[in-house]
Order: C-alpha cells, then sequence, then structure tokens
C-alpha cells in the first residue's frame, strides 16, 4: 500500500506518526514555511486528547503544563467569576507553546524509519494523474496547496470579521494552574498559563479595526487581573473564520486538519477536533488490519461518515457559546447576572460542558 501525507503542520505530523506506527509506509510531502520559527502561539489539548496522544508519543506530556481550573468572567463581572469549570476526575487540558510542540513532533516523526520525508520545493507535480495513480490514498493537510481547490469548494463558512491577537509574556513566579477567560465588551480574553512564570493570551475583538498592536498591550495590563508582568513578546494576528467543508474526499484524495475544518477560537478546540479525527481514522484502519481487509477499501468513505457530523456538531456548539456570549453584553445588568445564576448554581451544566470540550461527540 502506498500512502502520502501533504503539509508540515501539526496534523500531519501526528497522522504519519499515527499510521507509522501501523508499519505502514508514508511519504510526507514538506513545504518550506516559517511553521518552525518562534512563535507566541500555543495549543491546548484536553487531558483526554493528551491520552491518544501519548499512545504514539509517550513523552509529550512532560512538553505541556497542566491547567487544574478555568474560571469564566465578563465585563460586568470582573471580580467574582460567573462560571468555573474543575474536576476532580481530570485536568481541563494541557498548554503547549506551539513552536516547541512542532519541534518536538518532528523530531519524533523525521527518525521513523517508515516515514520519508519529501521536499516540495523541486516543484513536484502534486495532482497530477501520474502522481495520483502512484499513491492509493494521498492526504491533503497543506492549507496554501491551491490544486484541485475546486473539488472542495463547497462548504459551511462564516467570517467572523474579528482579528484575534495573541502574545506570551513573563511575570513573577505564582501557583499558575489557573486558566482565565474574560468575556469583554470587544471580544473574548483567555489567560492561558504555560508555567508558573510564562502566560499566553489569546484576545478574539469583534471588529478588525478596532485595535492595534499596542492597544492590544493596553487592554492586557487592564483585564489582567493577577499577573505582574515583566516582559511581553512579539504579538501576532491572523483573522477568525468557521469553515467546514460539506465533502471530505475526491477520488483518493483526503482533505485533513485545518483544511477540513477551522473554528473560533474561544474555546481553543481546534486541534484537539483533528486529533479526535486522527483516532477514528486511526480505529477504522485497525478494524480492517484485524479482519485482514485491504485498508484502502472504503476507508475514506467509512471516515467521513463518522466523522463529518461529529466536527458539524462540535464546531457548531462552539459558535453558539461565541453568540451567547456577544449577544449577553446587550442585555441589561438584572437579566444577565440572573441568566448566569442559573448556569453557576446547575450542577449538570458545568459537567457536562467541561466533559464535551474533554472527549467531545
Amino acid at each position: 500500500m502506498k500512502f502520502c501525507i501533504i503539509g508540515n503542520g501539526l496534523s500531519s505530523l501526528i497522522l504519519a506518526k499515527n499510521l507509522a506506527d501501523k508499519k505502514i509506509y508514508i511519504d510526507l510531502f514538506f513545504t518550506s514555511n516559517k511553521t518552525n520559527k518562534p512563535s507566541s502561539r500555543t495549543i491546548g489539548i484536553t487531558e483526554n486528547n493528551l491520552k491518544i496522544l501519548e499512545d504514539w508519543f509517550p513523552r509529550i506530556s512532560k512538553k505541556g503544563f497542566k491547567i487544574n481550573k478555568i474560571n469564566i468572567f465578563t465585563e460586568r463581572n470582573l471580580k467574582n467569576e460567573i462560571l468555573s469549570f474543575k474536576s476532580d476526575k481530570y485536568y481541563q487540558f494541557s498548554v503547549f507553546e506551539y513552536s516547541k510542540l512542532y519541534k518536538f513532533l518532528l523530531s519524533e516523526v523525521l527518525k521513523n524509519s517508515f516515514i520519508k520525508k519529501i521536499s516540495l520545493d523541486h516543484k513536484i507535480k502534486i495532482y497530477s494523474e501520474k502522481f495520483i495513480k502512484k499513491y492509493d490514498i494521498i492526504v491533503d493537510t497543506e492549507i496554501k496547496n491551491k490544486f484541485i481547490k475546486h473539488k472542495f469548494s463547497k462548504k459551511v463558512y462564516k467570517d467572523y470579521d474579528s482579528k484575534a491577537f495573541v502574545t506570551i509574556f513573563s511575570h513573577q513566579r505564582i501557583n499558575n494552574n489557573v486558566a482565565d477567560q474574560i468575556f469583554t465588551n470587544i471580544g473574548p480574553l483567555a489567560f492561558l498559563p504555560i508555567s508558573d512564570t510564562k502566560t499566553s493570551v489569546v484576545f478574539s475583538i469583534y471588529n478588525k479595526a478596532e485595535i492595534d498592536k499596542n492597544k492590544f498591550k493596553k487592554i492586557l495590563f487592564k483585564y489582567n487581573l493577577k499577573y505582574k508582568i515583566k516582559k511581553i513578546n512579539k504579538v501576532e494576528n491572523f483573522s477568525l473564520k468557521l469553515s467546514l467543508l460539506r465533502s471530505y474526499i475526491y477520488k483518493n484524495i483526503l482533505v485533513f486538519g485545518d483544511k477540513l475544518h477551522t473554528i473560533h477560537p474561544l474555546a481553543g478546540q481546534g486541534f484537539n477536533m483533528t486529533i479526535r479525527d486522527v483516532k477514528i481514522l486511526s480505529n477504522i484502519i485497525d478494524e480492517k488490519l484485524l479482519l485482514g481487509y485491504p485498508i484502502q477499501n472504503g476507508l475514506l468513505n467509512e471516515f467521513e461518515i463518522k466523522a463529518r457530523y461529529k466536527n458539524i456538531i462540535f464546531s457548531n456548539t462552539i459558535d453558539l457559546v461565541n453568540e451567547i456570549f456577544k449577544f449577553e453584553k446587550k442585555l441589561p445588568d438584572k437579566i444577565s447576572s440572573n441568566l448566569f445564576k442559573v448556569f453557576r448554581d446547575s450542577k449538570i451544566l458545568p459537567k457536562y460542558l467541561s466533559h464535551f470540550a474533554n472527549k467531545g461527540m
């Protein structure tokens, strides 16, 4: 069986390692980009998903920082959280610096003898008839790859007309295992600890034109509830959108990772969706191997059937949460307070939302 993966992001690396562990030979086509350069981006991985990754990357948990509790605040309730998520059974998630996580995954992938790295810089004719016939399965994770884009043009798409600003700052040492999410009047602002002396910030503004990098720093200080900041790293930003492909496959080609679905970073669940996708694909392959069936027979169709409805429900739930908090800021104080009192006093809702974020559908 000949299998290839196009792209050099996190999704391509974890998928390649998962397949290689099954003794499947992979051609991994890399593009030259700046993925492995230092970045202010961070990745949150839930406990359940981290356990999945530990099967393929045994040392990965040591690269992250565990968060035991999440506090939710609004503009009107900055001193007292309106909701909290905490469990005695599991931690909420682990935060990883993107560039360090990428470097670790890449090192693990490149030393695997079942994975062959091939550069795309030499004008390889991707998706030529000869290329497609060479492989039984092709997985494309490269967002910038425009080839056969028209074959995957049908999608659910929503432009949030928003931009996310991210950075990492250093601060005086504290016991830093609680994440804070503040729903400000101009967008959700998250403080995500990555150590006792470093914290990541993700601020998703509602209107792209409202702030620049300097104003973002002022907002950071305004809503900082507990840190004595020493140094702020480079501020990066990117536009926000919801994108879900309606069709996952064309011939023997499967679209995967961020190319398959992107969601609002509100709950930090984008990469977690991809991990669950890899697990679904992995389970289908394991079943075929156990029964002695050819792996490629029906693999992509089975994956699309099992993964698509879960991704649709999960991504739209995240979008709904974002819309609820946008709507909340328009409500009178009394109604807003009563609404969140119901949420806070409920014993079932916080547990369900925590479980939903941890394990998905």
